[in-house]
């Protein structure tokens, strides 16, 4: 239980008639930008309907995670970066996509540094599930990885792509139920660059239905999209090349996570020390700061750790824009693909099908999110996720700060604009949290996967004490959680916990 001087210490800044509302409990991480702490909501005492009742009604709490981002005007680029996650954030809906509960209202609008961003509480993340002791089943392989595809369904639907998804972005209650969460890199992409990407990935690709209607409604800006994604293991081979991109770059990610996931199956025989990440290069050239010479064998370390598994790619490479790039590819010496079922042994032969598609080095030859959700390696699970769309694309929830040259004093303007908009709708529905929390869809929780996932709750309570491996994080990246917090099962179907720190 947090002390009085702590609790003081992370509030403050916070105006008193909102903080008075959380107790703080436990901390649960640090970054290198901020921190997060559990903490109890205290919520509204229900509406009497008699009058002969003597006492009051007990004050009913509920569990949140609060993230404090520390000094975040300090630079542009990461303020902006927190605009951004509350705006996408703010326009989305869906069960397996994090949602904010609140922002907490600083004492002074005008000069405030700090902010505090008010989520569900959830259990743990797949970085510290991977890491445990802990074996899963392939039902719950299956059960996890349709939730994220759902996920990425709804995002590419809504224009949104994610650019980091790794397993510490995935987070997972004891019931088994996925949140995507950390859309701080995350661009929405405006109609003009998503029918382009469309037309490159050839249909039925992106596997996306939408009314014209919808479609016609939205902004049309073109710009370039930039090819920054912190964690270099996860990113695609067209970002190192420094190509346009498009969904195909969040399926990548997804095939590298469900790789690490098939190693926690039984038959794998791995340790935790042996479920290593499918790519773990040391150097990304030209995104890594380090790499100077782009002929230097060590500047494209990633791009060959992805060539000795999935082999040397093959021409020809026009759909490589840039003409060194292309030069590069055709230099290299052939290297034949490592066998997949090497990959994750003892994996189902559908899983390794299934990763095999979508490991794929040219993105309009990957596996599409909907096509992998129809994967035979899905059948005959009790409960799929939902397939929901969104209702219309978000173009228009980052475009007025993402096209233009934005100051710090326009970021901080946005941003208070943001603690007004949760204020109002906490004032309106008369409790302590802003009234966006939870989502508006109803299929894809976790509750009744399967007599087999619904087990996933002693899973996660039975999980060690996660521990940070120095081999499975880049050198010099923050520590994003507390390494002695022991798993919980979650009490409810809708609590998640927020990644601490960047």
């Amino acid at each position: 239980m947090a002390g009085l001087s702590d609790s003081s210490r992370f509030f403050r800044g916070v105006r008193a008639d909102v903080r008075e509302s959380y107790r703080l409990l436990n901390h649960l991480g640090s970054g290198a930008n901020g921190e997060v702490w559990a903490a109890m909501l205290q919520l509204p005492p229900p509406v009497v309907e008699h009058d002969d009742v003597d006492e009051d009604p007990p004050m009913a709490e509920e569990k949140v995670a609060i993230k404090k981002i520390h000094n975040c005007f300090g630079q542009a680029t990461e303020a902006k970066r927190i605009l951004r996650e509350l705006r996408i954030l703010r326009h989305l809906r869906h069960d397996n996509v994090i949602s904010i509960r609140d922002v907490l209202a600083p004492t002074s609008e005008a000069s405030f540094s700090d902010l505090w961003v008010v989520f569900d509480f959830v259990d743990l993340d797949l970085r510290k599930l991977i890491a445990s002791s802990q074996t899963i089943t392939v039902p719950h392989v299956q059960w996890i990885c349709h939730q994220m595809l759902a996920a990425l369904l709804y995002l590419h639907s809504a224009h949104v792509l994610h650019r980091d998804l790794k397993p510490a972005n995935v987070l997972l209650s004891g019931t088994c139920d996925v949140k995507i969460c950390d859309f701080g890199l995350s661009r929405v992409v405006n109609e003009e660059d998503w029918k382009a990407q469309e037309r490159a990935l050839a249909p039925p690709a992106l596997g996306l239905q939408r009314s014209s209607s919808l479609l016609s409604s939205c902004p049309k800006v073109t710009r370039q999209m930039t090819t920054h994604v912190v964690t270099r293991w996860y990113r695609a081979p067209e970002l190192i090349l420094l190509q346009r991109y498009t969904t195909a770059i969040d399926m990548w990610s997804f095939a590298c996570i469900f790789a690490e996931l098939l190693l926690m199956l039984p038959e794998a025989e791995r340790s935790p020390s042996e479920r290593n990440a499918l790519f773990p290069g040391q150097s990304c050239f030209p995104l890594s700061p380090n790499s100077e010479d782009f002929n230097s064998p060590a500047s494209l370390d990633q791009l060959n750790v992805i060539f000795k598994v999935i082999g040397t790619p093959a021409g020809p490479f026009g759909w490589v824009e840039r003409s060194e790039m292309r030069e590069y590819l055709h230099s290299l010496e052939p290297v034949p693909a490592q066998p997949f079922e090497e990959l994750a042994p003892g994996a189902p032969a559908e899983a390794i099908a299934l990763l095999q598609a979508m490991l794929q080095f040219r993105p309009s030859e990957r596996c599409t999110v909907r096509a992998a959700m129809e994967h035979a390696f899905f059948e005959g699970m009790q409960q799929r996720a939902s397939e929901e769309l969104a209702l219309r694309p978000v173009d228009a929830a980052t475009i007025d700060f993402e096209t233009t040259d934005i100051r710090v004093p326009q970021v901080r303007k946005k941003i208070a604009n943001e603690i007004k908009l949760y204020a109002e709708r906490r004032g309106a529905a008369g409790v302590g949290v802003g009234g966006c929390g939870g989502s508006s869809s109803e299929g894809a929780t976790g509750s009744a996967a399967s007599s087999a996932t619904s087990s996933v709750a002693s899973t996660a309570a039975a999980a060690d004490e996660s521990t940070e491996r120095g081999h499975r994080q880049e050198r010099g990246a923050p520590a994003d959680g507390d390494p002695d917090r022991r798993v919980r099962p979650r009490r409810n179907s809708r609590e998640e916990q927020v990644e601490g720190g960047e």
